[in-house]
């Protein structure tokens, strides 16, 4: 495992998350941010306390960009040591567009609590450069279930969108082998980690129902936002049956569930700005997604299996299927930390 560490200004210093086993210096996440503002006024990187980023690279060779937060009130006796303190941790897939949603979802949460728990942000996104988006197509291979690919996704055209796939197992080869121990040895040396949380949206919510339905003694929560039911024919229905006609293990802990979705994932809902071409295609994508329908089917099925300590289900009305990201944080964060 490769990793090269970028310490934020204004967050920690170096010493802080620095070791002998990280390759590369320390540097600034944005080094001339006056480009980008007016000349005339004096610009500064905007980063938020406490967090920091790493370049890794896994051991099958794909790069990630790691980005971890941890409570602002936390303070240290001996910097860089993070002995006696204890978390919960969130990781994020998608991290580069939900990671700093979710930290400042729990530090807003926190600040106004009467009674909250630490928790650490783990998000896992990608060495994106010089683009506009905030999703790499890497996620369309990280995010899906090994399968023999039957039907092949619609893509924002409509039509069939034939990209690698089936990487699942291999990135969760990597949160469980080589991310958490970096996080309790490297990145945070010392810290405590209690319970375990697993977030995703789209794609990423079907990557965390896939980690249940294969290793569902890998994270302590799962949330699984407008998960995408309907890839290659809802493969992902065929390991939640597999996984229900497995005989439970003695002692097996409960299982912990969240399943969000927009209410205007279906239906869909017609934009101000879409053309009338725009319009019929996103209505064939609503129609074979069937985020409502999908999901509360599974959770039908699943709240009649008993295996469930906590299962839940959501529709936040007039949201669609980006825009609900937003509600299923927060939501995420409430189902798996409590009422703060």
């Amino acid at each position: 495992m490769l990793c090269r560490v970028r310490n934020l200004p204004g967050s920690i210093s170096t010493s802080a998350f620095s070791n002998r086993s990280l390759q590369g210096r320390a540097r600034l996440l944005s080094q001339h941010p006056q480009r980008f503002f007016n000349k005339m006024a004096q610009a500064s990187p905007c980063v938020p306390k406490h967090t920091a980023q790493w370049d890794m690279s896994s051991s099958q060779g794909v790069k990630y960009q790691i980005m971890i937060s941890y409570p602002i009130q936390w303070k240290f006796e001996k910097e860089g040591d993070f002995s006696g303190k204890k978390a919960n941790v969130i990781y994020v897939t998608d991290g580069n567009a939900f990671f700093f949603s979710t930290m400042e979802a729990v530090r807003r949460k926190a600040c106004c609590a009467w009674a909250a728990p630490d928790v650490i942000v783990v998000g896992i996104g990608y060495q994106m450069k010089d683009t506009i988006w905030v999703w790499d197509e890497q996620r369309r291979v990280d995010l899906t279930p090994p399968c023999e690919m039957g039907e092949w996704p619609p893509g924002h055209d409509g039509k069939p969108h034939k990209t690698p796939y089936g990487g699942a197992d291999k990135l969760l080869d990597f949160i469980q082998d080589e991310l958490k121990p970096f996080v309790k040895t490297q990145a945070l040396p010392g810290v405590t980690v209690d319970e375990e949380t697993l977030w995703g949206h789209s794609y990423g919510g079907l990557f965390a129902l896939h980690a249940l339905f294969t290793r569902a003694d890998m994270f302590d929560y799962y949330v699984a936002a407008s998960a995408s039911v309907e890839w290659n024919s809802q493969f992902i229905i065929k390991e939640e049956t597999a996984w229900l006609a497995e005989p439970e293990k003695e002692g097996a802990k409960k299982r912990r569930l969240a399943l969000f979705w927009g209410g205007n994932e279906q239906p869909a809902v017609r934009g101000k700005l879409q053309t009338d071409e725009q319009w019929e295609t996103r209505k064939r994508i609503a129609e074979i997604a069937r985020q409502r329908d999908y999901a509360i089917e599974m959770y039908e099925r699943l709240e009649k299996s008993g295996r469930f300590e906590k299962l839940e289900m959501k529709e936040y009305p007039k949201e669609d299927h980006v825009s609900v990201t937003g509600c299923a944080i927060e939501g995420g964060i409430t189902f798996s930390q409590g009422q703060f």
